[in-house]
């Protein structure tokens, strides 16, 4: 990942953040701005936590490596959209946890999603 950026966190702020070849990003801030939330959104993405989006108010997420769109992510309450398809809650359940939910799953889209998360 060498870049993330957030628009309408919370409802209200836009964020551009470049993840250097240093290994070192400093992130400030006043308090409530998103700074820790911003942080969460990274560990959600490396750690193919979908459903942490469910929670969260905001328009969209884009994360690029090396300058190209990598994973792109709109907000919604019941459902996400992820590189523009939209999944439920129970389908990221299943997809990232193995539990299956009614409906039938095909198995080659949980390999693309893991694949695009990686």
């Amino acid at each position: 990942m060498t870049e993330i950026c957030i628009w309408g966190l919370f409802g209200h702020f836009d964020y551009k953040l470049d993840i250097k070849d240093e290994k070192i990003t400093i992130l400030t801030g006043p308090n409530g701005f998103g700074k820790s939330t911003i942080i969460r959104c990274i560990h959600a993405v490396a750690h193919s936590d979908l459903g942490f989006f469910f929670g969260l108010v905001f328009e969209k997420i884009e994360i690029k490596k090396d300058n190209l769109l990598k994973l792109v992510i709109s907000g919604g309450k019941d459902s996400i959209i992820f590189n523009n398809k939209s999944l439920s809650r129970k389908y990221i359940r299943f997809l990232l946890h193995g539990t299956r939910p009614l409906q039938d799953i095909n198995m080659s889209e949980r390999k693309e999603l893991n694949e695009c998360i990686k």
